[in-house]
Formats: structure tokens, C-alpha cells, sequence
């Protein structure tokens, strides 16, 4: 099953409103960093957002996308650092926040549980060789 079919941007802007407001990030600016322990999520409203493992290019984060979730929902530290590659527009949740969000709309958890398979499945699939990532 594809993100696409599976994440729904209307559900997470509703989500990420009922919460949470609009905020700025001028470009350049780091986010988070790896290994922090900050617990905020983000939707990504406008702009592109870089993901770092060290110096390295991981990944991206485009318009109506969803990143951070992983140090909210494990309490581990940052996995990465987000830095945003274009001015940004975002709505962050903290912990509080996303608690009551979810009291609100618990059909989030589902949605962003699937999308966090679906990215587990893309990293695991170069492992596994057989591109179906288990």
C-alpha cells in the first residue's frame, strides 16, 4: 500500500489545526537536530524541508507533509536533523497538543501509524533485496 493511499494531507491539516497554529521558519534554519530531545511534530504547510543523518542528505520533506513524528510518538532522541532547505511555513504540536489532538481526532493515530510503516517498509526493502521490504 502507498503513502499515497494511505496519508490524507486534508486529515492531518485538520488534525494539526484543531491544536496547533501556523508558524514561520526562514530558510536555512534547523528545526531539530539529531539526537535532540525536543517532542514536537510538524506538518509542513509551505517550503521544503531537508532531512540530515550527519552531514548527509536523507530525505525531504515537501508541502502537506508530516515529519518529526518519530521522537513523538518512541520518546527517543531526534533520529535526524530537519533543516529548512526554502522559507517555510509549519504548524507544530507539542506532546500536550498532540495528546488533545488525538482525543479529537483519533483516526489520526491510524493514518500516521500507516505512513510510519510505509516508511519503515521503504527503508527496510534495499535490506531484504527482493524490494518488499518484508
Amino acid at each position: 500500500m502507498s503513502t499515497e493511499t494511505v496519508y490524507d494531507p486534508g486529515v492531518a491539516l485538520a488534525f494539526f489545526r484543531s491544536a496547533g497554529s501556523p508558524e514561520a521558519i526562514p530558510a536555512g534554519k534547523t528545526i531539530f537536530a539529531e539526537n535532540d530531545r525536543q517532542k514536537r511534530m510538524y506538518l509542513l504547510l509551505k517550503g521544503d524541508v531537508d532531512l540530515l543523518a550527519g552531514k548527509k542528505k536523507i530525505g525531504a520533506v515537501r508541502a502537506a507533509e508530516i515529519f518529526g513524528e518519530l521522537a513523538m510518538v518512541d520518546h527517543q532522541p531526534r533520529s535526524a536533523t530537519a533543516v529548512a532547505a526554502s522559507d517555510c511555513r509549519v504548524i507544530a504540536l507539542d506532546e500536550e497538543q498532540f495528546t488533545n489532538a488525538l482525543r479529537l481526532q483519533p483516526a489520526f493515530a491510524l493514518m500516521l501509524m500507516s505512513t510510519m510503516i510505509h516508511r519503515l517498509r521503504l527503508t527496510i526493502s534495499p535490506v531484504m533485496g527482493d524490494g518488499t521490504g518484508g
